[in-house]
C-alpha cells in the first residue's frame, strides 16, 4: 500500500539525506590585517543597534525642544549665531537645478552689464585725447646705427616733445603754429582728471565683470556630466579638462 508523499525513487533519497552545509566565507589570508570578515548575523546586529540609538537620539532632542513650548519661536530654526553672538539668517545653497538655473540668469545680467560698460568705454576713449600721459604701446622705428646716438624724435615725427606720447592725435610743428594750444586752466585741468579717473574706474569694473564671468562659466561647466581632470590646482582658480567620452 503506497502512501502519499513517500516514496523510493532518487528525489525521495535525495531528502532522505542531506547534502553539504554551506556556510559563510571567511576572511581571506590577504585581507587577515582587516581582522575577522563581518558575518550577517553580526551586521543585523550592529543595524539593529545602531537604528536603536539613532531613535533615541530623535526623542532626546526632540523632548529638549519641547521642553518648554511657550519659548519656541520659529527664528530658532531659520537663524544661527556667530562667533560674536549675533543672529545670522541661514541661507540654504541651491543645488541642482536650480543652481544651474540661478548662474544662467546670473551670466545673463553680468554679460548685459559688462556689454553696457564695454559700449562707455568705447565712447570715453574715442572722446579722450590722453594727452600727457604714458603711452600704453610702443613704437618702434627702424635706424642706422650711427644716426641712434644723435636721434631727435620729436623732429622725427615733426612736432613738440609734449606731443610725443599722445599716439592718437599728434599734432605738426605747421599746425600748432596756426593754429596755437590754449592754455590748460585749472577747471578744464580738474575737468580731464575726473573724466580719465571715470574712465579708468569703468576699465576696472568692466574687468571685474569679465572676470565674475568667467567663474560662473566655470561653475556651470563643473554642474554637467562627464569625467574632469585637474589641470592646474592654483588656489584663486582651479582649471579643469574634460575627457572626451566616445558615443556608440
Amino acid at each position: 500500500k503506497m502512501t502519499k508523499g513517500k516514496g523510493t525513487g532518487a528525489a525521495a533519497l535525495k531528502k532522505a539525506f542531506k547534502g553539504r552545509d554551506y556556510g559563510e566565507r571567511g576572511q581571506t589570508k590577504l585581507r587577515q590585517r582587516f581582522g575577522m570578515l563581518e558575518k550577517k548575523k553580526d551586521y543585523k546586529v550592529r543595524a539593529k543597534a545602531y537604528k536603536n540609538k539613532k531613535v533615541k537620539l530623535a526623542g532626546m532632542r526632540e523632548a529638549v525642544a519641547m521642553r518648554n513650548p511657550d519659548e519656541f519661536n520659529t527664528k530658532m530654526l531659520n537663524t544661527e549665531t556667530d562667533e560674536f553672538g549675533r543672529h545670522m539668517k541661514v541661507v540654504k545653497k541651491p543645488k541642482g537645478p536650480q543652481q544651474k538655473r540661478d548662474n544662467a540668469t546670473n551670466a545673463v545680467y553680468l554679460k548685459h552689464k559688462a556689454a553696457e560698460d564695454g559700449g562707455v568705454v568705447k565712447q570715453m576713449k574715442a572722446n579722450l585725447s590722453f594727452m600727457g600721459l604714458p603711452a600704453l604701446n610702443n613704437h618702434q622705428i627702424f635706424i642706422d646705427e650711427d644716426e641712434a646716438e644723435n636721434f631727435n624724435a620729436a623732429a622725427y615725427f615733426d612736432t613738440v616733445p609734449e606731443l610725443l606720447d599722445n599716439t592718437s592725435n599728434r599734432a605738426r610743428v605747421s599746425r600748432l603754429k596756426a593754429s596755437p594750444l590754449p592754455p590748460l586752466d585749472a577747471e578744464t585741468a580738474k575737468s580731464q582728471a575726473l573724466l580719465y579717473h571715470n574712465f579708468s574706474e569703468r576699465v576696472k569694473r568692466k574687468q571685474k565683470l569679465d572676470s565674475v564671468i568667467n567663474i560662473i562659466t566655470d561653475k556651470q561647466k563643473l554642474l554637467t556630466k562627464g569625467k574632469r581632470v585637474l589641470t592646474s590646482g592654483d588656489s584663486e582658480k582651479k582649471t579643469y579638462r574634460w575627457l572626451y567620452d566616445r558615443k556608440r
